[in-house]
């Protein structure tokens, strides 16, 4: 789970960054502080995603391919959302 964590504070979302007062040009003290609320925010999201699933198996991709420009645009949770609006049309 640490790695996966890892993962998504390097992909952070603009709206999460701007939630917890994140600043590109911040002291690396603050940015650290930053991070680890962002964390926050997104391991509540992971455990929703656990519960819901109820012990069934989840598979969770870090970048999506047809996304990925995307994700820079519409954020982590934007591109999440977009994924799974896709899969219910078709």
């Amino acid at each position: 789970m640490a790695k996966i964590f890892k993962g998504l504070m390097n992909a952070a979302t603009h709206e999460d960054a701007r939630r917890v007062g994140h600043r590109p040009d911040a002291h690396e003290a603050h940015q650290q502080q930053s991070l680890d609320a962002l964390c926050t925010f997104q391991y509540a999201d992971f455990e929703d995603i656990f519960r819901a699933m109820d012990g069934l198996p989840v598979m969770i991709r870090m970048r999506y391919p047809l996304l990925q420009s995307s994700c820079r645009i519409m954020g982590l949770r934007g591109c999440r959302d977009g994924v799974a609006h896709s899969a219910s049309i078709m």
